[in-house]
This record gives structure tokens, C-alpha cells and sequence, in this order.
């Protein structure tokens, strides 16, 4: 007999409000869960309790301050709870359109660590470094929680633009508190995150692979394989990746800046070098593509 697939949570059993893609659940004394996914990504915040975290990797323990990002093609569930209290804060991040990739979020170790290294890691059966809250900690991320559930039960104007903005709040400051607590323990997933940071910081700059492994504090050899398994992409396809989208960023906003100024500003040797990886990155040639951004909605 085949086995069941496991069950997948769909976003509109989830956000009532289609036009509000966040969503607070409080869950007391959670009990067992079999395996399940989602269409949206889940933050859990431990708030009481313990039990054991289930993904395809195995089980991992919880413990009050724990927190955690699932994505949501990630199968998890939870087993052998003992009075577990925690707090999903749902979103999707494409509808609620969270800017974070036009800020500086990703100058933050802890932001790569957290919410891009973290989830692929258990996306692939294995698991990292959890991030776990101090007490003081945890009571600053219940508050700013706190003010994000009490806008989504306002329903006032402006609401998503406020709901958006405490949300972005509660990723900077947990990212922040990877950071701090990856700088007390040398792990690998530190190396691999200082270099995203770097990457991030320092993408229009002529890097190599030598550079990023000595900001990793690894070998070579150690670097690029391990960069490879927790991203997903070699080293300077990821920076290649970065040039481009800051070069869309600049198609969008800056109307009037040549491509000639724009492949400079990202990196890029010269134009036709940059146009031939734009093409082969985003489907299309960066001409079309500003066109594109700026033809208007129907």
C-alpha cells in the first residue's frame, strides 16, 4: 500500500484577507503533527514548553527561545510535545512584496544564516546551528510580535504597509541575534554567511574565490564545498546572481543611467559581457527588461 502524501497547508485556508499575506497563530500546549508542508513560510518562536522538531532529516529538540524559519516546500511536523507553546508568524514573502533585498538586511551575517542557510539546510535533512533567544531577547521579539498581531486585528488603512514594517522589524532583530551568536561559536555556517555578507557588500568589486574563503576562515577547497551545499550555487555563480539583481534594481529605478554605467556599477567588465549573463539569468535582454518595469499596470 502506498503511503500518503503528507498534507499540504494552502495559503487560503491560512490568510483569510488576500489582500493581508501575514498571519499571527498562538498555539498552546501544541501537541503531536505529522509531516506537512505549505505554500507560505512559517517563523516559530518557542515561547513554553519542549517537544522534538520532525524533518526529513530527523528530529531535533525544542527548547524555550528556540527559532526557526520553514519554507514552505519544507515537510516538518512535531512529536513528543510536553506542554509546547510557540508562535508562527505565516507570510508569504512574494505577495507581502518585503523589500529586503533592496535594504541592507544582507550586510547581516545572521540574516543569511537564519532565513536562506538555516532553511535549505533542513530542507535537505540536515540541520545547522538553531537560533535560541535569550530571556531578554525573547521578551523584545514578543513585543515587536506583539505589535504586529495588534495591527492585523486593526484592519486600519495602511494596515499592510504597517503589518510589512513590524515584520521587517522582527527579521532584522532576529537576524541581528544569529549574528551575535554565531560571532561566540565558530561554525561553518558563520564562514558561509560572512561570505554572503561580503558578497552582498562587496558585489561590484573584481572578487575571487581565494577572497571568500579567507572571509569564511576555511580552505579552497573547504569553502567552495561547503558554500555549494548550503546555498545551493557555486561561489561566483552567487555573486554573479547578486550583480544582476542589483543591476534590475537600477533598471527599475534609474530610467535615465546607461547600461554602460549600470554594468560598472554591478561589476561587470563591460556591457555585452553584461547583457549576454543578464539574458542568461533573467530570460530576457536588459533593455526588455526595463521596458518591462516600466510599462504600466493594467
Amino acid at each position: 500500500m502506498t503511503p500518503a502524501e503528507p498534507r499540504k497547508i494552502r495559503s487560503a485556508a491560512v490568510f483569510r484577507d488576500h489582500d493581508m499575506p501575514i498571519a499571527v497563530m498562538r498555539m498552546h500546549n501544541h501537541g503531536q503533527a505529522a509531516l506537512h508542508s505549505h505554500d507560505f513560510h512559517e517563523l516559530v518562536l518557542i515561547t513554553g514548553g519542549a517537544g522534538q522538531h520532525i524533518t526529513a532529516g530527523g528530529a531535533y529538540p525544542l527548547k524555550i527561545g528556540d527559532v526557526f524559519l520553514i519554507r514552505g516546500s519544507t515537510r516538518h511536523g512535531y512529536a513528543e510535545t510536553d506542554n509546547l507553546d510557540l508562535v508562527n508568524i505565516l507570510f508569504n514573502p512574494r505577495q507581502a512584496r518585503l523589500p529586503l533585498a533592496e535594504l541592507d538586511l544582507g550586510s547581516v551575517p545572521g540574516y543569511h544564516a537564519l532565513f536562506k542557510i538555516e532553511p535549505r539546510l533542513r530542507q535537505t535533512g540536515r540541520d545547522g546551528l538553531r537560533l535560541g533567544l535569550t530571556a531578554a531577547q525573547l521578551e523584545l521579539a514578543a513585543a515587536i510580535v506583539g505589535d504586529l498581531e495588534a495591527e492585523l486585528q486593526a484592519r486600519r488603512p495602511g494596515g499592510r504597509f504597517m503589518a510589512c514594517g513590524h515584520l521587517m522589524r522582527l527579521i532584522g532583530f532576529l537576524s541581528r541575534c544569529y549574528s551575535a551568536l554565531q560571532e561566540r561559536r565558530a561554525t561553518p555556517v558563520l564562514g558561509i554567511s560572512r561570505a554572503l555578507s561580503h558578497i552582498e557588500q562587496h558585489y561590484a568589486e573584481p572578487l575571487t574565490v581565494a577572497q571568500l574563503a579567507r572571509v569564511a576562515g576555511m580552505s579552497e577547497s573547504t569553502f567552495m564545498r561547503r558554500f555549494r551545499d548550503a546555498v545551493g550555487r557555486a561561489p561566483v555563480d552567487t555573486l554573479v546572481h547578486t550583480r544582476i539583481a542589483r543591476a534590475c534594481e537600477r533598471l527599475r529605478h534609474d530610467d535615465d543611467l546607461k547600461l554602460a554605467a549600470i554594468a560598472d556599477a554591478c561589476g561587470f567588465a563591460d556591457a555585452s559581457y553584461f547583457s549576454r549573463l543578464f539574458r542568461r539569468v533573467m530570460g530576457c535582454t536588459p533593455r526588455a527588461y526595463r521596458a518591462l518595469a516600466a510599462a504600466p499596470l493594467r
